[in-house]
Order: structure tokens, then sequence, then C-alpha cells
């Protein structure tokens, strides 16, 4: 974001300076990501609104995350105050994005602990708090993986020649 923030301010120009400078010195490759990201910033800066519209929908994926650990540490039985949850949280998704292990299985889950253990929340609450987390996630996985499977339902359908498939 602040790559971003800087390109902008300096009305994109400093990407090509960038590109050459990275050319100059043989590191070709890095100048032509941040051309591709520069051309994604100019897209942004000509419609305003796409932006708008992707901060809105990132703050409603994780106000939803929140409520979803919220409501399954009610079901548990753990008090946790909705307001430092949210502060939390960032740093919750920023260490499910480590690349230390396949797909943050395990990083996840620790980062919760850590972070309701800083609520006061006991280890043995966290740990359970977290694995319902994962298992629902596993089970949301299943969800959207069945919709691709199936795209057309459990009714059946028509083969590409025309015949049922029932």
């Amino acid at each position: 974001i602040l790559v971003a923030a800087i390109f902008i301010a300096a009305d994109l120009r400093i990407s090509t300076l960038c590109q050459r400078a990275f050319s100059k010195v043989g590191l070709r490759r890095i100048g032509e990501i941040v051309e591709r990201l520069s051309g994604s910033l100019r897209e942004f800066v000509a419609r305003p609104g796409t932006l708008a519209a992707m901060i809105g929908y990132s703050v409603i994926m994780k106000t939803s995350i929140a409520v979803q650990i919220w409501v399954f540490a009610r079901g548990l039985d753990i008090t946790i105050d909705p307001g430092e949850l949210m502060v939390f949280l960032p740093l919750y998704n920023l260490a499910c994005t480590l690349p230390i292990s396949i797909s943050g299985l395990g990083t996840r889950e620790v980062s919760l602990v850590a972070f309701v253990a800083e609520m006061g929340i006991p280890a043995d609450q966290g740990t359970a708090l977290a694995l319902l987390g994962l298992t629902w996630l596993y089970v949301s996985y299943l969800a959207a993986g069945l919709v691709f499977l199936f795209p057309k339902g459990f009714r059946g359908g028509t083969q590409p020649n025309g015949s049922s498939l029932d």
C-alpha cells in the first residue's frame, strides 16, 4: 500500500525511472514487476470508484471474519470484546500469509491462540476456538468445491451431445 501511495503521489512517473534503473543494474525482472504494478495503479487512478469498491469489499470481508470468530467464541462460552477483535484481526491476517507453512496451517491457529491470550483467554479455550475456526474453514472449502464440482447441481442436466444425464 505504501508503494502504491508513493507511485500515485509521484504521478506514476517514478515507475519508468525505476524500470530503467533496475534494467541498468541487471534486475530487469524487478523493473517489469514495477511496471505491471504501476499499470494496475493507473487503472485505479482512472476509475476511483473501483478502488473504493475494493476497499469496501475488503472491510466487509474482514468484518465478517471478526463476526465469525466472535460467534464461535460465544458458542464456546468465551467472552471476547469485538473492538479488540477488530484491532488484532489485521495482525492475525498478516500471520496467516507468512510463507512458513502450507496454506497457513498452524500459523493461523497459533496466532489466534496468542492474540486471544492477550485478551486474558486461557490457551485451551483459545485452541478450541482456533480449531473450530479451522473446521469451519474446511467445511466452507468443501461446500465451495462441491459447487465447482457439480455446477449444474445434483438434479442432472444434459451432456454436450444433448442427451440426458439422468
